[in-house]
């Protein structure tokens, strides 16, 4: 009897669990542990059976771990850490060669697809990586710590391609001998025979040196990056990167192993100086290496606007140079550069013959160049290929929204691949040429949609249109898609789906636990309302049920500055969702807007707070209140305002500079003094220190 009244008691809690309607600050708090545990983005393995993915189903671990997925059997499958690491994944840079090869743990290894077998072909104690492909298709380079080797599979040879060694070259000594050095060399058969040696011993290593066509590469100070191998084997690029001299902060840590308070490393200050970059063609088989001048590019002398003058620069504007790519059948590569002011960025072919840079295309703005696919941070590089042979791809806001653009060699001749108000958020490729995979927020301004395109029609193929966000991974053959998914209040999940339109997505996971489902999550509502210049912005509402609605309002104001957090699909300040969904319950109505400079909605909107942070992205928050106010009947002596970050920074301004207009404010983690973080990793304002000032 007692067993079943205990199973009774069971069953009960369990029913009144399952009815909970109402969420509390504890279970917010508890984040992943409440919510489930979400899988990350799937890679394919590379024979297309199944996909892998990052999961931690029921919070079973304190990690996530590897999980594979067989598409045959449906089935998922924990992975232990060995087979994690010795999966192979698909690699889409080798779809057109037989054998590809993988860098794993020190080990060299080549899988041939037509026989489903893996070779070990290298083994090192340090890290292989920077795998590379030529068009010979028995050859493959590869990097090895600092420097590159190649494997020739046909005879089985390895040859090191590079010397690169830090710091100066050594310099030899003219100083003379002293009277006394002097009479110990004639009188003292010892150093006669030991300077005989040293010639001897010099003269042979020169040889050595000689003919192995490698002599060292010194690098100074400076970091050696981005080695890449021309499709024929006879040229090497590589850039050499000269890093600023930021002053590093320092934090207390309260929390350590040993107990004891410690101070680390922080976020480096601001600093005037700028890094700059150098490249360089090493010729293979020669001791000849050429620098690339960057001197003919077009507003390489120009200062910014910023700067109040008209004059030229002495020298050229520091840039960074990402590239070449090179299309197996093409000895020109193509480099895309940036100025470290963030106003310029060029798409130039470096010439096979003579190394200078010819400018295909110049993209110029006197705010800051960025965007999705260019990136508003220089050391990223922006989206930039080969489409086939004579054309290459690449992303510009010259319409005021970062849309698709090919040129043609041959031709001289740039076509806009897509046109209209929306934005290209990532490109991948496809192994017929003339097909290009896009994601894009097309169907709405807060979604991520996919599409093909084909480049010759420019005809763009919806595939994936559903409200949130699609992140998309393509099978080896391109029939299947496996992909993460999700929607305003129903977290990430990973499906799959064939790669064609009008496709079912079979829901693969279900990652949120019991006590998440048991709450009826709000949807909110994406609409959008004018800024007090006119504008459209975007905006997440909550509204909460009549009966406890209680006429006051919260406006919430996400961090990062460029972040899209009005959209469809499952936001990065989840915790915040849910304590939004907790304020509706006590009746009051929330705002989420994605204010001026927020991703999504095009250059003018990103770029509308340059020089003036605290303006319109703060004006954006006010037109929000009198939005609010005007339909949704909120008192507007009773909206508060809270933020993290550059939500705080706002949160703050708002308190500050206009104390009317906020009854209360909340500024967490604000930032304060944007000279206070280094301008290499916060370019809300596209600038440098000197252009903030």
């Amino acid at each position: 009897m007692r067993k079943l009244q205990g199973l009774t008691l069971l069953v009960l809690i369990s029913n009144l669990l399952l009815a909970q309607t109402t969420i509390e600050l504890k279970q917010i708090m508890q984040g992943q542990n409440f919510v489930g545990s979400w899988p990350e983005m799937p890679n394919w393995t590379v024979d297309g059976a199944s996909f892998v993915f990052d999961w931690n189903p029921q919070n079973a671990n304190p990690v996530n771990t590897a999980q594979s997925f067989n598409l045959a059997k449906k089935t998922i499958t924990e992975l232990d850490i060995n087979q994690a690491d010795n999966t192979l994944y698909w690699d889409a840079t080798q779809a057109n060669f037989n054998v590809q090869y993988y860098a794993n743990n020190g080990q060299l290894l080549a899988y041939n697809k037509p026989k489903k077998t893996t070779t070990l072909v290298f083994e090192s104690t340090t890290s292989i990586w920077n795998i590379q492909r030529l068009e010979d298709q028995n050859k493959v380079a590869f990097q090895l710590g600092e420097n590159l080797f190649l494997y020739n599979a046909k005879v089985g040879s390895f040859i090191q391609l590079t010397q690169f060694v830090k710091g100066e070259k050594p310099s030899k000594s003219n100083a003379k001998k002293t009277y006394l050095e002097s009479q110990e060399a004639q009188l003292f058969d010892y150093w006669k025979n030991k300077n005989i040696k040293s010639e001897f011993n010099a003269k042979r290593n020169k040889l050595r040196t000689e003919n192995t066509n490698l002599s060292p590469i010194y690098f100074g100070d400076t970091r050696v990056e981005n080695i890449v191998i021309s499709p024929d084997g006879k040229k090497i690029t590589y850039r050499l990167m000269q890093d600023t001299q930021e002053k590093d902060t320092e934090t207390e840590f309260f929390i350590t192993k040993n107990g004891f308070a410690a101070t680390r490393p922080a976020r480096a200050k601001v600093s005037q100086n700028e890094p700059a970059s150098f490249l360089y063609v090493l010729h293979v088989g020669t001791d000849s290496v050429t620098a690339v001048s960057e001197d003919n590019l077009p507003g390489v002398f120009t200062q910014g606007l910023f700067m109040n003058t008209t004059e030229k620069l002495k020298a050229a504007k520091n840039v960074i140079f990402h590239g070449p790519y090179y299309h197996p059948n093409n000895k020109t590569g193509v480099l895309e550069i940036k100025s470290f002011d963030n106003k310029d960025r060029w798409i130039v072919a470096l010439n096979p013959v003579t190394l200078a840079l010819e400018v295909l295309d110049h993209q110029h703005e006197e705010s800051w160049i960025g965007g999705p696919c260019i990136s508003g941070w220089n050391e990223e590089a922006g989206v930039l290929n080969w489409i086939d042979s004579t054309q290459i791809y690449y992303v510009s806001e010259k319409t005021g929204w970062a849309q698709l653009y090919s040129y043609h060699l041959k031709s001289k001749k740039t076509e806009a691949l897509t046109t209209g108000t929306f934005e290209i958020h990532q490109i991948q490729r496809s192994k017929k040429e003339g097909i290009l995979y896009l994601t894009t927020n097309q169907s709405h301004l807060g979604n991520r949609s996919f599409y093909h395109l084909n480049t010759k029609t420019k005809t763009l193929l919806p595939i994936i249109t559903l409200d949130g966000n699609a992140e998309v991974a393509i099978s080896p053959n391109e029939d299947k898609l496996a992909l993460r998914f999700s929607t305003k209040n129903k977290p990430w999940e990973i499906y799959v789906q064939e790669n064609k339109p009008n496709q079912k997505m079979v829901k693969v996971t279900q990652s949120t636990t019991k006590m998440f489902d048991a709450i009826k999550w709000a949807d909110p509502k994406v609409i959008v309302f004018k800024g007090l210049d006119g504008v459209a912005v975007q905006a997440r509402v909550y509204e909460p049920q009549t009966n406890v609605k209680n006429g006051a309002a919260i406006i919430f104001v996400h961090g990062a500055g460029y972040l899209q957090n009005a959209h469809n699909w499952w936001s990065h300040y989840y915790r915040e969702y849910m304590f939004h969904n907790l304020l509706i319950q006590q009746g009051y109505t929330v705002l989420d807007i994605d204010y001026r400079a927020s991703e999504g909605y095009g250059m003018k909107h990103r770029t509308d707070i340059y020089r003036h942070m605290g303006g319109k992205d703060l004006d954006d928050h006010i037109a929000g209140k009198n939005h609010l106010v005007a339909l949704y009947g909120i008192d507007p002596k009773r909206v508060g305002i809270y933020g993290g970050s550059y939500g705080g920074f706002i949160t703050l301004m708002g308190l500050l500079t206009t104390p009317d207009e906020f009854a209360c404010g909340a500024a967490l983690r604000s930032v304060t003094d944007f000279t206070y973080g280094s301008d290499r990793h916060d370019r809300r304002d596209g600038n440098t220190e000197s252009d903030r000032q």
